[in-house]
């Protein structure tokens, strides 16, 4: 949250920062399949208001959805 949430870099940088970019203040914590599991559900995801940074699974039957997918927005695979 403390690099999802700082102010003083853009929105490219934070999630480049996020998904495996050195530097941020993730330290060496990135948001990618090694990280985060799939519960195997397909998921409906929504951003809402702002730029938001999509992890979604891209394959297979249960491949989730990203609804209302803003200009610029990141989506990064899981799987």
């Amino acid at each position: 949250m403390a690099e999802w949430g700082r102010t003083d870099l853009d929105y490219v940088s934070r999630a480049g920062h996020l998904t495996g970019a050195a530097g941020g203040l993730n330290g060496g914590v990135y948001l990618n399949s090694s990280t985060i599991a799939d519960d195997g559900v397909k998921d409906e995801l929504y951003g809402e208001g702002g730029l938001d940074l999509f992890l979604r699974t891209s394959t297979g039957p249960n491949a989730d959805d990203v609804n209302d997918l803003f200009g610029g927005e990141w989506v990064n695979p899981l799987g």
